[in-house]
């Protein structure tokens, strides 16, 4: 099982540099979240987030908020 510190550190040492904090956390929490649920559907990232945080299943039903959520934010 991956750590979501060990993800977020080494996110931050490649896009650290590029991207604001709240963005490499929001990368680290979506990584997290494909690796534990094995699937890039955004339902089911946001289930494995929730697994790989030990919380129920539901407690994050708005996991694509953590990937969408920047990127609308650049749209203007």
């Amino acid at each position: 099982m991956f750590k979501h510190e060990l993800i977020l550190n080494h996110i931050d040492d490649i896009f650290g540099q590029d991207m604001h904090a709240k963005r490499v956390l929001s990368l680290a929490n979506a990584t997290l979240g494909v690796i534990e649920s094995g699937s890039l559907a955004i339902h089911a990232i946001g289930s494995g987030l929730s697994l790989a945080n030990g919380l129920e299943r539901g407690a994050m039903p708005r996991g694509y908020c953590l990937v969408a959520a920047p990127a609308r934010r650049d749209l203007g």
